[in-house]
């Protein structure tokens, strides 16, 4: 199994206070390693899709908390959509009871609750893991293409910095698969797009 995600997001403890929670989107950006928070998508796939979740939905907050930034979170609007308002415990100061809720995402224990098999596919590890992995549809083949496409992307990264595409043996075939994938990751950008 391989690790969930690289970096656990953290959200920055000092920041100017905002008026509105939008204006906070670069921050959490940052912050949130320019990934979604929940289902760890890099938004150079889908960057005009990523928007700002209330982690305590809006509900159950009063106006005035719309902007505290420890609520928020970087999010897919894929995520964001399938988490919506859900907040089974309906109780404010309860993300879950052990076996349905939610985890912060920039808490440690949200990592333990997923790992990745060797597809990438992600796979909840608990009881309260499945609920998320349900609630938030994490059981999506996006998830798993993604993670991928960003393992191909690295492998080529390393290819370059090592200078193998400049020895005669490797370079045609580098060149070969390079032009192949750039092509096909175009192709998936204009389809996310649409």
């Amino acid at each position: 199994m391989n690790p969930f995600r690289e970096k656990v997001p953290e959200r920055r403890t000092e920041i100017n206070n905002k008026s509105k929670y939008q204006a906070y989107k670069p921050e959490l950006r940052e912050d949130f390693n320019i990934r979604c928070g929940y289902c760890n998508d890099h938004e150079s796939w889908r960057n005009s899709f990523y928007e700002i979740d209330h982690f305590i939905p809006k509900t159950l907050l009063n106006v005035n908390e719309y902007a505290y930034y420890e609520n928020l979170v970087f999010s897919c609007r894929y995520c964001n959509n399938s988490k919506g308002g859900k907040w089974p415990t309906n109780d404010r100061d309860k993300c879950n009871d052990g076996k349905v809720g939610f985890i912060d995402p920039c808490n440690e224990d949200y990592d333990s609750q997923f790992a990745r098999n060797s597809t990438g596919e992600i796979i909840p590890r608990t009881e309260l893991g499945k609920w998320m992995y349900q609630e938030l549809k994490l059981y999506l083949n996006r998830h798993s293409i993604l993670w991928q496409i960003e393992k191909i992307e690295n492998i080529l990264k390393e290819f370059r910095e090592l200078g193998l595409h400049e020895n005669d043996t490797y370079k045609g075939l580098f060149i070969r698969m390079s032009c192949y994938f750039q092509d096909y990751i175009q192709e998936l950008k204009e389809e996310n797009a649409r």
